[in-house]
């Protein structure tokens, strides 16, 4: 049975965005998508090698299909079906080039190479504990026009590299931390299910293990989505209120950022309800022990993750005839 207090993620599409915008805003050092290296080679001499991205790259999350991965290079420029490694059992991520431009030279002769479309790099995804590590292990790259010379360049020299840039661009791929404010949860697990990547989290005092499976996920606004327990909603609720919970409350005004009233009144309690057929949303409602009005704030709810997790408005518990 599912069972999670906290749940944060990102979509496919929502991480290639955030590519796209690596890509047109990159640090100037080190930058990903363009570079070159050096190297003096016996007997051969000075080896030098320039290569630059020229188009977003984009992310699938799922690995290939066996035919393809047994043709990829793994970073020692073997095909995998030759060096024997099998296709990942860990979660993979492929990550698409478009468009690079990479070249060689000797001795500052003319170069060698030129364009290459829709080279692939397959990384694994690991979790463990509150992150994940994202590893390059191998790359599906057209060398059939190479000269064996050719083919021994670009795999010393231009794999390395490659596999370094990729790292640098997975880097990227993260998700909101997850946090809110007033509650205690333990280390976050992560998952990828599909075209989703998400963090999720049970709260402290939650004596069943987490699990999220056969759970149908919402569909994420701009790519995000965050959904919260009852138990959380109300645990960070009266932590809120904890301070004001039997208080009596002067005039009107507002009682931090938890709720607004107005006349004299004391706080009784504060509770939220949720409801499984609008996991996004959140029904908050505050007690007064005598004739008085009042509105919890989004902010009383203090979700501290930018994520489109719907916060809404509460409701003041008021006695008939207010």
């Amino acid at each position: 049975m599912a069972n999670f207090d906290l749940v944060v993620g990102i979509t496919q599409d929502a991480v290639n965005d955030l590519i796209g915008q690596y890509f047109v805003n990159h640090p100037a050092s080190p930058n990903p998508f363009d570079g070159d290296v050096q190297k003096s080679v016996p007997i051969v001499g000075q080896v030098t090698l320039t290569w630059q991205i020229q188009k977003a790259p984009t992310i699938t999350f799922g690995p290939p299909n066996v035919t393809v991965w047994n043709a990829a290079l793994d970073s020692q420029g073997q095909t995998n079906q030759i060096a024997g490694n099998p296709l990942p059992t860990a979660d993979v991520l492929q990550l698409t080039i478009p468009k690079m431009l990479a070249h060689y030279s000797v001795n500052g002769a003319s170069k060698v190479g030129g364009q290459t479309s829709n080279l692939v790099i397959y990384a694994t995804i690991t979790f463990s504990g509150n992150d994940f590590t994202v590893t390059p292990v191998a790359v599906t790259l057209d060398e059939s026009d190479f000269s064996i010379w050719d083919k021994a360049i670009f795999n010393d020299f231009f794999l390395p590299q490659l596999f370094a840039a990729a790292k640098s661009i997975l880097s990227t791929v993260r998700i909101p931390t997850l946090t809110w404010s007033g509650v205690t949860l333990e280390a976050p697990s992560f998952f990828l299910v599909g075209e989703l990547l998400f963090g999720a989290a049970i709260l402290d005092t939650n004596t069943s293990p987490l699990d999220v499976s056969e759970v149908t996920w919402p569909s994420p606004v701009n790519g995000i989505f965050a959904l919260a327990s009852p138990n959380l909603v109300n645990a960070a609720l009266v932590a809120m209120a904890k301070d004001a919970v039997g208080k009596t409350i002067p005039h009107s005004g507002e009682l931090s950022d938890l709720a607004s009233y107005t006349a004299h009144a004391t706080l009784d309690s504060a509770s939220a309800t949720w409801s499984a057929a609008h996991p996004t949303q959140v029904n908050a409602s505050i007690t007064f022990s005598a004739n008085v009005g009042g509105n919890l704030t989004a902010a009383g709810m203090a979700l501290a993750v930018t994520a489109g997790c719907a916060l809404c408005t509460g409701q003041g518990n008021l006695p008939p005839g207010h």
